[in-house]
């Protein structure tokens, strides 16, 4: 399965991908063989280099670092024979949301004010634009590593082209060397005892800066003077984002009851007031405090919200043509129709979220909302209960659905308007705009059983674009495959492995029980989850521990498990289904309570046949240090090859990339925070 970058479950790059391989080769054969000259170059003459541009306009043409071709002293020092400037270190690190953004420190020196007044422009200024590359002088082939050429087109280079031109010569050096374009959003400046100039620069990539762009920011369309704005500040100030939703709640509650923006069917809305019963809903029972004449929830999809409340009212977008906002027909000109493409070039953004091709998990039977006061599932057997108890004019969710084939469309799903203005309204001045996204979802979340686990992450081909995945789904299609790194021997590459053991007090608790439950024999409980380590052995002193007669009738044995070591029995179908009519008549914590519960249960499939539970190891983290290499991000499935045996069968998630160079080294370690069952 090729790589998509759309999250979680992803292949490695196929290119690092045979880097790894071709490594590995190298360090078995330079000893001898009759490859071993193929290698020596990239055994010995390997030095890393790194090499920083500005697009301040006064800093068109140059180089900070290594430009690499061949100095002399007049490229090395000035004619009163001070240094010119130089770069001593840089580094990278994937973060944000489990780790899908990239952030830049970049530590330069410089010998004259004359030099630090130029860079100061360029690299210590808020805002600034700054591509940095970095790699080893040569491939494993021994091929000298060229810098990538973007010339000065790196600063007009729409996302799209900039990262497939990134790729494709990536590629061409066996992910010898990397890249990098954010903006400066941090920086720092000391006069050092010897006359220089310390100088550190932060970076954050496009898509950092996306989600971090503050909810409540101005407004961008009030003209009125400064003052003006300054004496409705004090009334408290009336945002883009809450006219917006206001303004959609209205159109939901209008004879037809559903919201339509440009052509597409993006909302609707239902009354409460008249149940199919005849008894009516209570509207004390009702969140909001609203009256009976307005007895009504108003619903918008999430695609719509990501696109014309969040995009439109909070993102800094721009294209060619310097309009504000941005519309379906151009996002998916950007963005592709394909799952994970890029259909073409020549528009650039500053900020977009478009998660138009993320699917979250499905469950065995159905995944439905327990909490209607928060949102809906349309497509969903057991939503359609729920809303078959409200008094709806328009009948039928006129093609809305959120049903996938293998899951459950995120821009499907139905967002309560009233709970949007609810957390947009308890957010900090300085929360940015995936802070607000993100506490919506977890609201979705929390409503349909806590099922999904959401993250962030960038467009694979624009960084400046961001999308949101249930980081537990796998792709659309396919099987991904796990990249095995070895660890240890003559064909190792890896420089340092090391794991962790991760477990909370009630999971170790309930191992310790587990392991000698049965009658004092190891591996009685295979719910404990190490059944693997002790499945088959006993511990001597404790089976000398005579248990109660009770315990030891293998009739009655449920009866000494602990309560959280109960066998789920099958659900009440019929009691589910009034569960969820229910809701259409009464929202209240116990209604939504109950909702919660069986949307859990419905999305693990709990309705099945209870099977014997998955024996599954101890959780462990895993770290691999390499030699610096490009192409590994968020997502991708790696192992080595020097796990106990216990652990066959299972992989770990990439959940931090970190790059580190100095004037004599280039390493990268890949933080593995996740372990999967293997595809």
């Amino acid at each position: 399965m090729a790589n998509t970058g759309y999250g979680a479950c992803e292949d490695v790059d196929a290119t690092t991908s045979t880097a790894i391989t071709n490594r590995s080769t190298a360090n078995k054969n330079v000893g001898g063989g009759s490859t071993r000259g193929q290698y020596l170059s990239w055994m010995t003459k390997r030095k890393p280099w790194v090499r920083a541009y500005s697009c301040a306009s006064t800093y068109v043409g140059k180089t900070l670092g290594d430009t690499g071709k061949p100095q002399n002293l007049s490229d090395l020092y000035h004619s009163d024979n001070r240094p010119k400037p130089g770069i001593t270190n840089f580094n990278t690190t994937e973060e944000g949301t489990h780790g899908g953004f990239k952030e830049a420190t970049l530590k330069f020196v410089c010998w004259t004010k004359d030099d630090f007044s130029e860079l100061a422009v360029a690299f210590l200024t808020y805002g600034r634009t700054v591509t940095v590359e970095w790699g080893w002088s040569v491939d494993t082939s021994g091929t000298t590593v060229a810098a990538a050429g973007f010339a000065d087109s790196r600063c007009s280079l729409p996302d799209p082209d900039f990262y497939k031109k990134i790729k494709a010569h990536r590629d061409s050096y066996e992910a010898c060397m990397d890249v990098i374009r954010g903006q400066v959003t941090d920086f720092s400046w000391a006069i050092g005892a010897n006359g220089s100039f310390e100088c550190e620069c932060t970076l954050t990539s496009m898509a950092g800066n996306v989600a971090a762009m503050p909810a409540k920011a101005a407004t961008k369309d009030c003209s009125c003077p400064e003052d003006a704005k300054e004496d409705e500040a004090e009334k408290g100030p009336t945002f883009n984002v809450l006219q917006t939703l206001e303004s959609m709640k209205e159109q939901c509650m209008e004879d037809e009851q559903t919201l339509t923006i440009g052509g597409v069917v993006c909302g609707v809305g239902m009354n409460a007031d008249a149940a199919d019963d005849q008894s009516g809903a209570d509207e004390s029972k009702w969140p909001f405090g609203l009256g009976s004449a307005t007895l009504q929830l108003n619903f918008i999809t999430f695609e719509c919200f990501e696109e014309y409340v969040v995009n439109h009212n909070i993102m800094p977008i721009t294209d060619d043509a310097g309009d504000d906002g941005i519309d379906r027909a151009k996002a998916s000109t950007v963005c592709g129709t394909g799952y994970g493409s890029v259909a073409n070039s020549g528009n650039s953004y500053e900020g977009l979220f478009y998660s138009n091709h993320s699917v979250c998990r499905g469950g065995v039977i159905d995944v439905v909302s327990g909490d209607p006061s928060v949102c809906l599932i349309p497509g969903s057997t057991y939503t359609d209960l729920t809303v078959s108890s409200f008094n709806k004019i328009s009948g039928d969710f006129s093609g809305l659905s959120a049903q996938a084939p293998d899951g459950i469309y995120l821009g499907g799903i139905l967002l309560n308007i009233q709970m949007l203005e609810e957390e947009f309204n308890a957010l900090g001045k300085d929360d940015g705009a995936s802070t607000y996204v993100k506490r919506v979802l977890d609201r979705v979340t929390e409503a349909c059983g806590g099922f999904w686990n959401f993250t962030m992450v960038p467009h694979p081909q624009a960084e400046s674009i961001v999308q949101w995945l249930d980081i537990d789904k796998s792709p659309q299609s396919g099987v991904p495959s796990v990249l095995t790194i070895p660890a240890y021997g003559k064909d190792s590459i890896a420089r340092n492995v090391s794991t962790q053991t991760e477990s909370d007090p009630d999971f170790r608790a309930q191992i310790t029980y587990g392991a000698n439950n049965t009658n004092g024999k190891g591996g009685g409980n295979k719910s404990g989850g190490i059944s693997l380590w002790t499945e088959g052995v006993t511990d001597t002193f404790k089976d000398s521990i005579r248990v109660s007669s009770e315990c030891a009738d293998q009739d009655t044995k449920e009866n000494c498990n602990p309560p959280n070591e109960q066998k789920n029995d099958e659900l009440d179908l019929e009691k589910v289904k009034d569960i969820f009519k229910n809701l259409g008549k009464e929202i209240s914590p116990e209604s939504t309570g109950a909702g919660k519960r069986s949307a859990k249960s419905l999305a693990l499939g709990e309705t099945d046949p209870v099977a014997e539970p998955r024996v599954v190891p101890l959780p462990i983290t895993l770290d691999v240090e390499l030699d610096g290499i490009g192409g590994f991000t968020f997502g991708n499935l790696i192992t080595t090859d020097y796990l106990p045996s216990q652990y066959d069968g299972y992989c770990f998630q990439i959940t931090k990339v970190e790059q580190a160079l100095d004037n004599s080294d280039w390493k990268t370690t890949l933080a593995c925070g996740f372990m999967r069952k293997t595809p």
